[in-house]
């Protein structure tokens, strides 16, 4: 780029006195495009606000089914940056700094302006400013009762140039929240009563038919944040619910295909020892996520679904890297696939291990016999 170029394109930037506010991790995305005969293409495009270098992935396919792929890269670019930093959250009666960085990409010697710092409208800060190059500051905020602590930095140097951001902090509350359900059947002229605490926020949702309620809860479970092998087994569990209502609704069931999913994946996650860990393939067993994987394959396989995993699962007479309750429920999951010859056996054991437990006062389980 020339020096007349770079002055033009000066000149236009700093005309940009826009606060931003819009942080996207996407810049553009036009997925129905078409050349021209000379095989270009044009159209235009608003950029977040971040000052970044953005990757540009090109896709491309002719009549033909013929594809093609480019990448290049694209800079969003101001020759004065005003940025802010801030914590990804904070919880109610939180103290914390946010940081505010500038700058300066003229080449000038020296910068001379004026800075404005606020939090929810309130300034802060507010004074005159020289530097050169780089300039950083750090503000106190507080962070009271409320969903959202909007913070705001501006730069605005002498010959009217201007840049800042605004940022939002989400602020939490104190503490882990509860949620307490009580489902209840009412027939014609029932009355009850419902009473909370002052802090509680209590739904009373009405359901004409008991299905919806189900749906509700299996739509809960299928909509899980993420992934871990006990998540995608909970998930499996909603979208096999989900899949039976359907069935009685006589509606179509549209995701067969995330069932087959979250089954191969479950296969592909079970380790050497037959059995799962939290995540992906660890070596690391958890016996009480195992069982409840082994159930829920064994429900999708019950339905009519492929399940490549491996179904010869390990039992043990007593594992001690396990609990008690924890072997118990490895050998019962075991079971719904395959009876070993010797449970009468496995059994025995384990009724010992109650009696001696019993005996010496502790707490533990009865009746196991009637599992099998």
């Amino acid at each position: 780029m020339d020096i007349e170029a770079e002055r033009t394109l000066y000149q236009e930037l700093s005309t940009l006195n826009r606060l931003r506010s819009n942080f996207s991790d996407v810049g553009f995305w036009q997925p129905r495009l078409y050349t021209d005969s000379k095989g270009k293409v044009t159209f235009k495009t608003s950029f977040p606000d971040n000052l970044t270098r953005w990757d540009a992935v090109i896709y491309a396919m002719n009549p033909k089914l013929q594809t093609g792929t480019y990448q290049s890269s694209i800079r969003s670019y101001k020759p004065l940056i005003a940025e802010l930093l801030t914590p990804a959250f904070l919880l109610a009666g939180d103290t914390a700094y946010v940081e505010t960085l500038i700058r300066d990409y003229t080449g000038q010697e020296e910068q001379t302006g004026n800075i404005r710092m606020t939090v929810d409208n309130d300034t802060i800060a507010s004074a005159p400013l020289q530097f050169r190059t780089v300039h950083q500051d750090k503000f106190p905020v507080y962070a009271a009762n409320g969903d959202t602590l909007v913070t705001t930095f501006i730069y605005q140097s002498h010959d009217g140039y201007r840049d800042g951001e605004e940022r939002k902090i989400p602020v939490m509350g104190v503490g882990t929240p509860i949620y307490r359900e009580n489902i209840q059947t009412l027939f014609a002229g029932d009355t009850i009563h419902v009473t909370g605490a002052e802090d509680m926020q209590t739904t009373i949702i009405l359901n004409e038919k008991i299905l919806t309620l189900y749906r509700g809860l299996a739509d809960y479970l299928t909509g899980y944040q993420y992934a871990c092998n006990e998540q995608l087994s909970s998930k499996l569990i909603g979208l096999l619910i989900n899949r039976e209502i359907c069935k009685i609704n006589d509606t179509t069931f549209p995701y067969d295909k995330n069932i087959n999913e979250i089954i191969q994946r479950l296969s592909r996650n079970q380790n050497e020892e037959g059995l799962w860990g939290w995540w992906n393939k660890t070596p690391h067993t958890t016996a009480w996520i195992s069982n409840h994987i082994i159930e829920v394959l064994k429900i999708a396989a019950d339905a009519g679904y492929h399940v490549p995993a491996k179904t010869n699962f390990p039992v043990a007479y007593n594992n001690n890297a396990y609990t008690l309750k924890d072997n118990i429920g490895l050998l019962y999951a075991s079971t719904l696939w395959n009876i070993p010859e010797d449970i009468e056996q496995y059994i025995e054991v384990y009724e010992e291990e109650i009696t001696k437990r019993k005996k010496a006062g502790e707490k533990t389980i009865s009746g196991m016999k009637k599992c099998f």
